[in-house]
């Protein structure tokens, strides 16, 4: 039997490799690259905007009220009561659509705005890789992924995997660099 060369797991999204699947001493991409390919693949897979969802959370958009049918001229008041018996009953079923879509809460594309935003925290988090999801929890051992947002989430990420600059040994390095043959001033200055 022919053995497959294909992995054993995919990764969650389709033509986005893993942020940091295999051990190394850094992950293959900076973190801000992949979270720059991150976003669309999320959009494409889910169709979901992540910023949208970093956003503060949406509002609810009620249908609009129906307005009062106008009275013909001439109208008898019994057919005044049928109107206004009509109406009523529109405004009922009004009122009880504008309760279902309160209960329902914000919408994204059709989905629930909380469904939407667990789905992408969990997408994102499968899409660390295997040693991703080690750095995210040796580094933040009391994060409970059910009980923070997605805007939490995001922030979380970025504060375990984000670089941070290393100033003292960039000033170290502006310091003690020497001008080269040939080279100009404001290359000198404008290199760092």
């Amino acid at each position: 039997m022919v053995q497959s060369t294909k992995p054993h797991h995919q990764p969650p999204i389709p033509g986005l490799d893993y942020f940091w699947e295999n051990q190394s001493a850094k992950p293959p991409i900076p973190w801000e690259e992949w979270m720059k390919l991150l976003q669309p693949a999320v959009y494409a897979r889910e169709g979901y905007n992540i910023h949208t969802l970093l956003s503060t959370r949406a509002a609810v958009t009620l249908p609009p009220e129906p307005a009062e049918p106008k009275a013909p001229r001439g109208e008898t008041p019994e057919a005044t009561t049928v109107r206004m018996k009509k109406h009523e009953k529109t405004l009922e079923a009004w009122e009880a659509e504008c309760t279902r879509v309160i209960i329902k809460g914000p919408m994204i594309n059709g989905h629930p705005w909380n469904e939407a935003c667990e789905k992408a925290k969990a997408t994102i988090y499968m899409a660390l890789g295997t040693v991703g999801r080690q750095r995210f929890h040796l580094t933040n051992p009391r994060t409970q992924l059910h009980s923070i947002d997605l805007p939490k989430f995001a922030g979380v990420l970025n504060d375990t995997f984000k670089v941070e600059k290393n100033v003292t040994l960039e000033r170290i390095i502006l310091f003690n660099r020497n001008h080269n043959d040939g080279e100009s001033m404001d290359d000198f200055y404008g290199e760092y």
